[in-house]
């Protein structure tokens, strides 16, 4: 399922943060659900991890190995990653490594 979409309602994070199932890493937080239509995600950086320019830059680090990551994701599930502190001097490549471990673990991907 490579084509992936992105979550945009405030209540859809809501349903997802509340409601789902968690887990942690050095740079991100993953919050995720199961889901009846598609592969949706959507990407949260708060003030804790930096000012405006590196919570940007944080988004789209988590959205580009988010691409990466995606098309390795078989079943329908809303995702939302949030950006802890560590994530400001990461680079792509180790974000995305994360992202697939953690989401590895929880085994919404396969390793």
């Amino acid at each position: 399922m490579a084509n992936a979409s992105k979550l945009r309602d405030r209540a859809d994070f809501r349903r997802v943060v509340r409601g789902g199932s968690r887990i942690s890493g050095a740079r991100m937080t993953v919050y995720w659900l199961q889901s009846s239509e598609e592969i949706r995600a959507g990407f949260v950086a708060r003030r804790d991890v930096g000012g405006a320019v590196v919570r940007n830059r944080s988004r789209r680090v988590l959205r580009e190995a988010w691409r990466q990551v995606a098309p390795s994701v078989s079943k329908p599930i809303d995702v939302v990653f949030l950006a802890r502190p560590g994530m400001a001097q990461s680079k792509m490549p180790e974000v995305a490594k994360e992202m697939r471990e953690l989401l590895a673990r929880q085994r919404v991907i396969g390793r």
